[in-house]
């Protein structure tokens, strides 16, 4: 009985940091630029699809794939940030969240067009093995998902934490419009961390650098310089 519960246990764990893997793109949009991103999940699974054809189909390996698929669905999302929530970013969170709900419809159409809805599974290869721990089984694919995720998660604490870009973003969690004023270029920190950017007026960056530039005249008499973020 206690063996049992500790197996529950561990796959429990293991299961919660894939989940935590999914989860943190979201965590980082609605946490840090605060937008309901409903389209995410379905973009998750358009990857998880394409994924599996590259794996399954084209027999690539199953960790290199990863790469590909990053890429890839990172230009579609610089896409759909620029060809649809872009031109919404002057509109209420509603319209927002009603477009991102139709992208969804759109995603899951076309997987079910493509991939149908029949319940599929990758073949790891290399990865589909078990580790014996103790008296505990470790499906090795998911023990290096884990990892994964434990070492994404890391690295975006540290990013976010120790460098000046990830300053810059806290800032623009906390006030873009001000993040705005000391010189951080919201809009393409904004691009890297969602689709959709916060919403600024055209005219508040000028007037934000010609600020800072008066301010430094001012208090050092030299020539004004510019912050890189």
């Amino acid at each position: 009985m206690t063996g049992q519960l500790a197996q529950a246990l561990v796959n429990g764990v293991l299961l919660g940091c894939v989940y935590a893997g999914f989860a943190l793109g979201l965590t980082l949009v609605m946490g840090v630029l605060r937008i309901v991103n409903v389209a995410h999940s379905a973009v998750l699974v358009m990857a998880a699809l394409v994924y599996w054809e590259l794996v399954n189909s084209a027999g690539l390996d199953p960790l290199l794939s990863v790469v590909p698929v990053v890429v890839l669905f990172y230009v579609v999302g610089l896409g759909v940030h620029r060809g649809l929530v872009a031109r919404l970013a002057r509109e209420h969170d509603s319209t927002v969240l009603l477009a991102t709900f139709g992208l969804m419809v759109v995603i899951e159409s076309v997987a079910v067009l493509i991939w149908a809805t029949d319940p599929r599974s990758v073949r790891l290869g290399y990865l589909d093995g078990v580790l014996r721990f103790w008296s505990l089984d470790l499906p090795l694919g998911r023990v290096v998902a884990a990892a994964g995720t434990l070492v994404l998660v890391l690295g975006l604490h540290l990013l976010l934490t120790r460098t000046l870009t990830g300053s810059a973003v806290r800032a623009i969690a906390q006030n873009p419009d001000v993040a705005g004023m000391v010189g951080i270029d919201v809009a393409r920190l904004a691009r890297t961390c969602s689709p959709r950017a916060p919403r600024s007026r055209p005219s508040e960056a000028p007037r934000s650098r010609w600020s800072r530039r008066s301010a430094r005249r001012s208090t050092s008499g030299g020539s004004p310089g510019r912050s890189s973020w």
